[in-house]
């Protein structure tokens, strides 16, 4: 086992790589995982190394702050007590990990006589070898060395400080000498007693000073005003500027009708750049004023606000700090920490120094603001409750505003108090002073934003909360809630649910049921449940007093909106008095179209009668309230004699439309009727009696009679809702309808593919210009290999490159055609293209389950994995008996070790037989990367069973051969007989179409065969285009055999690999933390 163990995110590896090494040029065992095996050993040798080294180095970079898995082994590291980190591009370390030291390597340039270098060794060497460290020269933190100490600290005393904090905090002493002289040292120092005074300088113009000069010098004055409108900051005027702690500087340039204002913000007594920004603006058109005040908003806001750069540098020492030791003016920054990370524990030590502050400062009006703020969260958030707590913070805001009338920071505490006491008149007042005083306080704007829409004025609630946001991009993601409930509140839920993950702070309570919510109404039920679990673990006192405690407290004045979050958390899986449910209804808003049946003798008529039904659940798809039971789903009913309340519960919707249809002549009739689930009840049938060729305007009046009984709205325009056939040929209809049904059989057998294909090219002939047979076209070969379509490799992709631009080029909006993009792009790989398609068809059709079923592929196959779980979850709760997505699914959380769930999965398929394509395969793999022997060996039975029956199959009855075959070959390689497994291999390579696709199975078979051979397997599969489209289903079989190293080591692999443009993919797997199931080439370097 080694000295050290390093934490990292894939994307530094190459900084890593230089760090590792000079470690060992020092003499120290380093381990890091370059070499690691892929697989549920994986986590196993990370967790034994972890334990065994004596340092965990833990490298924290802006890919590394957003990885879990480093932030994980930082917690492990640090619950052993021998936690070390640095940072490799200056970014700071995640909250939570800010209280150890970090040392500073952005800078270093891999050389070990560098002084950065030295120190960090000597730390570790301290670490390793229990010897005292020697430092030559103490990095400072980020924050400056005054903001630690005060405004003007000698360095000897940060010095003092500092090597104290080293021996605790990075080598480890525990005596209570090294303790001792910590909390002396902090003692002996004054700390800030006043605001930071900063100087704005002269603002520099470059170019045209004539035309720059006056806005320059006047565009200096409305930002050292800005800045003096936030209390916690003392501007300097100019002839003042040598007393200053922080200077402001900046430069204005123009380029046509292009400005710039460059600005940075400097520490002056270290000389540090704490800030830089630059603002670009385009100026046609605009006045000067309009200009001027646009860039003094924003540059004020990112510097001055509490979340602005200034107060960020000066909250950084006083988190270190010990609390009791604060001075007033640094508990009145405590309070701001408290703010963003909104826990129990970090407000009880802001309330008890903002107390103590009081005494210390009675004529404080920024610490009586404070101490209200910090009083109200006892009845907001219900921490830490003390009597009285109404009546104490409104005397303590009442006082901050009388000790200073114009201080916009008591005006808004006293605007907030107001609001939880139920006073919204004396709210809105104290709001808009509050604002009119400082409009560039993002927090105070956010907050006030928030309670303004909760008080029922949602526009103006927004205005405010966006406005916020734009100021200061650096903002805490608390100011979002405004604009989620917003969303929430009007059933936009995928919008909700987008905005619930930017929020972003996994400490809060409300992050977590945002989540919960908006998944569960989107009825991605799983994901719902583990935010609900994450939610109740965070509650204060459990969840049994939450409505009372917190809902009616914010919510006061939307009973309606605390009824709608009261139903997203009871399909979440809770009750209020924090019982699970035993059952959910489903929506009301929701339905399932049944296939109609066809009543006249033509057999044609019953392809008619499901692309009919098609046709009608597509369009209601694209009404955004309303959930639509999918094709696969709904269809799996057809003629079979089971109750409307079972088929509706089945598939989680209230209503279920059914219908008929008959021809006689040119006459066609359609009836249909829409039942209410529950009691059977019929809210409405009807007749609708044209000519054949008006179909499209019936398919229109079926779905306007659906969305009046609904009460749904149009959510995208004029145009929802319009059967995608209208105006196409009659002929061309009746085909692309026929190839609808062939296409949701072909699962039942390889013809039904081809011939859905043959169907969809007849509707095309018939008439060019039908953009959705074009994308149907397209999505059979996005899906398909050249053989499953019986082609050669050069003319499928031809026929699906130019069926997906014909469908666009006719219809920019062909949801379809996104959606059938997605995986196509991904198979190139063309990343960029993918996402664009994917966000593309979730705009356009938020309700069918194939957007989210290939956003759920593209997040999958970029490695991430809980997007890929969630836009599952959502695909299947649209079609939730589409077993081909179901075991897609299946497959994929076997491929990330959520095994357990598969396997309820796998032994239902199993009793019932609802096998289909490939699932004997998938199921047999995910058992062997589980190593759970008894389900190896339940399978393994299985398939010793299944092996005859699969080769007596007909040829064409046979699932694909890249699927059948390698449940036989996995069963005769594991045979003890090695001249018949390369028998049984020899045979398959004289089969064409199961040949070409070996080199896709290659942890399979590749250990059977000769370099040379394997390597002619895989070019033959890239040939055609193939291999990529297979590495993307790598990950549950590379786990159990990864390939030989001779192959991956090849120079003549490295240029396949180089070829294959696999690159890209594997940049976008590591970017997510993910490169399991991908073939990476062995450098020679790694020798």
């Amino acid at each position: 086992m080694a000295d050290i163990f390093i934490s990292y995110a894939r994307a530094d590896r190459d900084r890593i790589e230089k760090l590792a090494s000079a470690l060992e040029g020092e003499g120290y065992s380093v381990w890091w995982d370059r070499r690691i095996q892929s697989g549920s050993e994986f986590s196993k040798d990370i967790e034994a190394e972890l334990n065994a080294a004596k340092a965990v180095v833990v490298c924290w970079s802006k890919s590394a702050n957003d990885s879990r898995w480093v932030k994980d082994e930082a917690n492990a590291g640090a619950e052993a007590g021998k936690l070390m980190t640095v940072t490799i591009d200056g970014s700071l370390p995640p909250i939570g990990f800010r209280q150890f030291h970090c040392a500073d390597l952005s800078k270093w340039h891999g050389k070990t006589e560098e002084a950065a270098f030295a120190d960090f060794n000597s730390a570790v060497n301290a670490r390793v070898t229990g010897e005292p460290a020697t430092i030559s020269a103490f990095p400072s933190k980020p924050g400056g060395a005054h903001a630690l100490s005060g405004v003007h600290p000698s360095i000897p005393i940060v010095a003092i400080v500092a090597a104290a904090i080293v021996a605790i905090v990075w080598f480890g002493v525990s005596s209570e000498t090294g303790k001792e002289a910590v909390q002396h040292a902090l003692e002996e120092q004054t700390g800030l007693t006043a605001p930071p005074r900063i100087a704005v300088t002269p603002i520099n113009v470059a170019g045209d000073v004539a035309a720059l000069s006056g806005m320059a010098e006047t565009l200096r004055e409305d930002i050292a005003s800005g800045l003096s409108r936030f209390s916690l900051i003392d501007v300097a005027a100019l002839a003042q500027s040598d007393a200053a702690s922080y200077q402001l500087d900046a430069t204005l340039r123009q380029t046509g009708d292009d400005l710039r204002l460059t600005a940075r913000l400097i520490d002056i007594d270290s000389g540090r750049q704490v800030w830089g920004e630059t603002f670009d603006r385009n100026i046609a058109g605009k006045s000067a004023f309009e200009i001027q005040d646009d860039l003094k908003d924003h540059l004020v806001a990112s510097v001055a606000d509490p979340y602005g750069a200034l107060m960020r540098d000066l909250q950084a020492p006083v988190a270190r700090k010990n609390a009791e030791n604060l001075t007033p003016f640094e508990a009145v920054l405590r309070h701001s920490i408290y703010r963003q990370r909104l826990s129990a524990e970090d407000h009880v030590i802001a309330r008890a120094a903002l107390e103590r502050a009081a005494e210390q400062a009675p004529n404080n009006a920024d610490v009586f603001a404070s101490l209200a703020a910090v009083t109200i969260e006892e009845i907001k958030h219900d921490y830490n409750w003390k009597p009285d707590a109404d009546k104490r913070a409104l005397n303590a805001a009442r006082r901050a505003v009388e000790l200073d009338p114009d201080n916009a920071y008591a005006w808004f505490e006293l605007a907030e108090v107001q609001y939880f006491l139920g006073d919204l008149g004396a709210f809105r007042s104290a709001a808009e002073r509050a604002i009119e005083l400082n409009p560039r306080d993002t927090e105070a704007l956010a907050m006030l934003g928030i309670l303004t829409g909760y008080a029922g004025d949602w526009d103006r609630g927004r205005e405010l909360t966006t406005r916020a946001m734009a100021l200061n991009p650096n903002h805490p993601g608390w100011y979002r809630f405004n604009v989620f409930f917003d969303a929430y509140r009007q059933g936009n839920y995928n919008e909700a649910l987008q905005i619930a993950e930017r929020i972003r702070q996994p400490d809060y309570f409300a992050d977590a049921y945002a989540r919960a919510i908006a998944h569960a109404q989107l009825g991605q039920i799983q994901a719902a449940e583990r935010a609900a679990q994450k939610f109740i673990s965070l509650l204060p006192d459990g969840f049994e007093t939450w409505r009372e405690k917190h809902l009616e407290v914010w919510m006061y004045a939307q009973p309606a909106l605390q009824e709608q979050i009261i139903e997203g958390l009871e399909k979440a899986g809770l009750k209020i008095d924090g019982g699970p449910l035993e059952a959910t209804s489903a929506p009301d808003q929701s339905i399932a179209v049944l296939p109609f049946d066809a009543l006249s003798n033509d057999a044609s008529d019953d392809y008619f009668g499901k692309g009919l039904a098609e046709e009608l659940l597509n369009a209601l798809a694209k009404f955004p309230e309303l959930k639509v039971a999918a094709r696969t789903s709904a269809f799996s009913f057809q003629d079979k004699d089971i109750d409307i309340r079972d088929i509706a519960q089945q598939l989680g919707v209230a209503h279920v439309l059914e219908g008929s249809v008959r021809r006689s002549g040119d006459r066609l009739r359609v009836t249909a009727q829409l039942i209410r689930a529950e009691d059977g009840f019929h809210l409405w049938s009807n007749t609708y009696e044209k000519k054949s060729a008006d179909v499209f305007a019936i398919e229109d009046e079926i779905v306007r009679d659906i969305s009046r009984s609904l009460e749904v709205r149009l959510g995208i325009g004029a145009g929802a809702g319009r059967a995608s056939g209208e105006g196409v040929n009659q002929q061309a209809y009746e085909q692309y309808l026929k190839g609808l049904t062939f296409w949701g059989e072909r699962d039942r057998g390889p013809d039904q593919r081809l011939n859905a294909l043959k169907a969809f090219q007849n509707a095309t002939a018939f008439d060019p210009k039908f953009a959705d047979a074009w994308a149907a076209i397209g999505t059979v070969g996005s899906y398909s290999y050249p053989f499953n379509v019986k082609m050669g490799a050069e003319e499928y992709h031809i026929m699906t490159e130019t069926a997906f631009n014909e469908a666009l080029s006719l219809d920019p909006d062909n949801a379809a055609a996104h959606a059938g993009l997605v995986p196509w792009r991904l198979g190139k790989p063309d990343i960029v293209a993918a996402q664009t398609h994917m966000e593309r068809a979730l705009e356009i059709a938020p309700n069918r389950a194939d957007s989210h079923y290939t956003a759920a592929t593209y997040w999958m196959v970029v490695g991430d994995t809980e997007r890929a779980a969630a836009a599952y979850e959502r695909a299947i709760s649209l079609d939730p008996l589409n077993m081909m997505m179901r075991r897609v699914r299946s497959n994929f959380l076997s491929s990330v070790g959520r095994f357990d769930e598969a396997f309820v999965f796998n032994d239902e398929c199993l009793e019932t037989r609802c096998l289909g394509e490939g699932f004997p395969v998938y199921v047999f793999f995910q058992a062997l990367n589980s190593g759970n022997e008894d389900r190896i060996t339940k399978w393994y039975q299985y398939y010793k069973k299944e092996e005859a029956f699969l080769e007596t199959w007909p040829v064409e009855k046979r699932p694909p051969p890249i699927l059948a075959i390698p449940a036989a070959v996995s069963i005769r390689l594991s045979r003890p007989d090695a001249e018949s497994r390369i028998n049984t291999v020899q045979t398959l390579l004289n089969d064409k179409p199961i040949s070409q696709d070996l080199g896709l199975w290659a942890p399979t078979v590749a250990r059977h065969l000769p370099v040379s051979m394997m390597l002619d397997s895989i070019e033959n599969a890239m040939d055609r285009g193939e291999f990529i489209k297979s590495a993307q289903n790598m990950p549950p079989f590379y786990g159990v055999d990864p390939w030989p190293e001779e192959i991956l080591r090849h120079p003549r692999y490295h240029a396949l690999w180089a070829r294959s443009g696999m690159a890209e993919l594997a940049a976008a797997r590591r970017a997510n933390g993910w490169e399991d199931g991908l073939p990476l080439p062995i450098i020679a370097e790694e020798q």
